[in-house]
């Protein structure tokens, strides 16, 4: 067996392992940059309420897509929007538009962006699990897992 095979087999392994390790950082790259490439990246100005948002730079309200909170009237108002600010107010945000409303706001799935703890969250996922906001579930089918059968 030659010097160049036995180091092969001796290093194969060990470059698979790289390898397999170095998959998740690109994924999320990957992940990253197509959200980066469709939709918005900006800081969030202002909370409208628990569904609402705007972005700096961007002059067209953004209404999360999938989710239903309660309105100014309704019980758990002030409870959606504090979540929503707690989430989203002030943080770098990536939000890819799904659809325009007939309020003509942008509906929009909405991520946090923090690529230097390598973290990227959904706001809209967020809201539904805290159960600060409801699944809309006329318009997202049931994406979430919130819906009745």
């Amino acid at each position: 067996m030659s010097v160049l095979s036995q180091r092969w087999k001796l290093s194969a392994p060990y470059s698979c392992a790289c390898i397999f390790l170095l998959i998740p950082i690109f994924l999320y790259a990957s992940d990253r940059d197509r959200l980066l490439s469709q939709g918005y990246r900006a800081v969030c100005r202002y909370v409208v309420d628990g569904d609402s948002l705007y972005l700096q730079g961007v002059k067209q309200q953004i209404r999360l897509w999938g989710v239903d909170a309660p309105e100014r009237n309704e019980k758990g108002y002030g409870l959606a929007k504090d979540e929503l600010k707690k989430l989203a107010l002030g943080k770098m945000l990536i939000c890819v538009t799904q659809d325009k409303d007939k309020y003509n706001r942008l509906v929009a799935k909405c991520f946090v962006d923090d690529p230097a703890n390598d973290n990227l969250f959904e706001i809209n996922k967020a809201m539904i699990d805290s159960h600060r906001a409801l699944e809309y579930c006329r318009f997202s089918d049931g994406y979430y897992g919130h819906c009745d059968s």
